[in-house]
């Protein structure tokens, strides 16, 4: 746990330019809430959940509180609190889930979205479009 900040900021370092987005500092709140959690799945888990905050372009702690409570067995548990009952985890449904919540995380902005995604703005629009977004 002592070790903590010192990971959060390596794996930023490490992640943030090979997912070509800008690096997050944590506060010491989030990382007050990080050390907190049990960590079972230990240094991989914290990567993880750091490469999704920058994906997300956000490492706050509303976010920490979502992804720790839907992180490893508490998954089906987090997804009913957060009202999404649909426990489906088929590539397509994870794909619809994550590239929706990037949009959200983007306040809309498409372009933005796509970029974080790592996807052309037309692929996003196809997808947007087939779901009905």
């Amino acid at each position: 746990i002592e070790d903590l900040p010192a990971l959060v900021d390596y794996f930023v370092g490490q992640l943030a330019p090979r997912l070509n987005v800008p690096p997050l500092v944590a506060d010491q709140e989030t990382l007050a809430r990080l050390a907190a959690y049990d960590w079972p799945g230990n240094v991989r888990e914290l990567k993880n959940l750091v490469e999704r905050s920058l994906i997300l372009g956000y490492l706050a702690d509303d976010f920490l509180v979502d992804a720790l409570a839907t992180s490893g067995q508490d998954m089906a548990a987090g997804m009913a609190a957060s009202g999404d009952a649909d426990t489906d985890d088929s590539l397509l449904v994870v794909e619809r889930r994550h590239i929706l919540a990037v949009l959200r995380a983007c306040a809309g902005n498409k372009s933005e979205a796509a970029r974080r995604l790592g996807i052309s703005r037309k692929t996003l629009e196809r997808k947007c479009i087939q779901w009905g977004v």
